[in-house]
């Protein structure tokens, strides 16, 4: 292929592949789907260094940023984050989902402590 005919190429698939930037779930109990931590994702890789939010879901979800909680909470979200890790390894990654909010616009939303985040349609 020619300059040309990379540059049209490159094009199309910028088009053509949508950016994965919504936030993954992993679900602490599988079979309620009440409570869970939130991942970032970015271009469809999910950042497992840490938590970035506790989620828990009722008429409206609640999500509370894990850096605002408090220290004891913090050390169980540790040991949860341990074992998110370790399901996310595991074929079919057990637990996890896709959360319908953008990772970038979560970090907007979240920078004030607890609050109530709608999943986008």
């Amino acid at each position: 292929m020619n300059e040309l005919q990379w540059a049209e190429a490159w094009e199309h698939a910028e088009t053509a592949v949508q950016a994965d930037n919504q936030l993954r779930v992993w679900w602490f109990n599988q079979s309620d789907l009440q409570t869970g931590l939130l991942y970032e994702c970015e271009t469809g890789e999910v950042k497992l260094k840490h938590p970035v939010g506790l989620i828990q879901m009722a008429d409206t979800p609640h999500v509370m940023p894990c850096k605002d909680l408090p220290q004891e909470q913090q050390d169980c979200i540790n040991g949860l984050h341990t074992s998110a890790t370790e399901n996310y390894n595991k074929p079919g990654h057990p637990g996890w989902e896709v959360y319908p909010f953008d990772s970038v616009e979560f970090k907007t939303v979240c920078s004030r402590a607890g609050v109530t985040m709608s999943p986008i349609s």
